[in-house]
C-alpha cells in the first residue's frame, strides 16, 4: 500500500512543480511589475505647463 501511495505522491509532486513554475517565473513577476507601473502613473509629478505655448516656426536649409 505504501508503494501506491508513495507513487502517487511523487508524480502529484512532478506535475505540482510543473504547474507552479511558470506561476513563478512569468505570472508573478508580471503581477508585480504591473503594480508597481501603477503605483508609479499615481505619484507622478505634474509639469508646469502654461495654457497657451507660443507658436514656433522651424525653417531649416537644405
Amino acid at each position: 500500500m505504501s508503494y501506491w501511495l508513495d507513487l502517487t505522491f511523487f508524480k502529484m509532486g512532478f506535475w505540482i512543480t510543473w504547474a507552479l513554475i511558470p506561476v513563478v517565473v512569468e505570472i508573478l513577476p508580471a503581477f508585480f511589475s504591473s503594480i508597481w507601473l501603477i503605483v508609479q502613473h499615481w505619484h507622478k509629478t505634474k509639469l508646469n505647463v502654461p495654457e497657451k505655448l507660443p507658436i514656433v516656426s522651424l525653417i531649416i536649409p537644405v
